[in-house]
């Protein structure tokens, strides 16, 4: 790869910003980022590539099998990766290609990679998390019915420690409500590329 070449790829372009949305299981990250897709058709939302059935749970994401996963994986085609509850998930490098070309860029990311996503983007970074009242996360968690009992409280249990350490990193954004306050919110961070946590 030439220099010239190398250097679009590794330096965004003035102006462009990566949200990084995080959140715990539950929180409405998915039903957020579809209600803001269809509000704004030219947002960026970078796919995840996951080895799980696409038609499991509510997300648009691509469906890898493990050999698929760890091809890509090993070719270097992924931003970043992680594994998760059993599966494989994936942040595929074209989102440095339209930062590059100055689009702003949502990505449902890892709290536990958010460190690694900091040294990367640096100040391109915008970390954003979603909190949610561990009541409305319960109903949430059995509405979409997607695990038992144990399981939601084991998820209950991990979500109020979610925040911890990162919170005071971040643009934390309130999803109790109606997603329309969030999508709100979200929309005011793509359309302010100098935002900083600092103001």
């Amino acid at each position: 790869m030439s220099g010239s070449i190398a250097a679009l790829f590794s330096e965004p372009s003035r102006g462009a910003r990566l949200i990084y949305l995080m959140g715990p299981s539950g929180s409405g990250k998915d039903t957020l980022i579809q209600a803001l897709k269809a509000r704004h058709h030219e947002v960026l939302v970078a796919h995840r590539y996951i080895t799980r059935p696409w038609r499991a749970g509510n997300e648009n994401h691509v469906e890898l099998s493990p050999q698929e996963f760890a091809q890509r994986q090993t070719l270097g085609l992924f931003l970043m990766s992680w594994e998760a509850h059993g599966r494989d998930y994936g942040i595929g490098c074209e989102v440095e290609a339209w930062l590059a070309a100055g689009h702003p860029v949502l990505v449902n990311g890892s709290r536990g990679h958010l460190e690694e996503a900091q040294l990367r983007f640096g100040p391109t970074l915008l970390p954003v998390l979603l909190r949610v009242d561990e009541a409305v996360l319960r109903a949430r968690l059995e509405t979409r019915g997607r695990e038992s009992p144990a399981e939601i409280e084991e998820r209950l249990a991990r979500a109020r420690e979610y925040g911890n350490g990162i919170s005071d990193k971040a643009v934390v954004i309130d999803n109790n409500g109606p997603v329309e306050q969030a999508v709100e919110v979200l929309e005011r961070l793509l359309e302010a590329p100098e935002l900083s946590l600092d103001g």
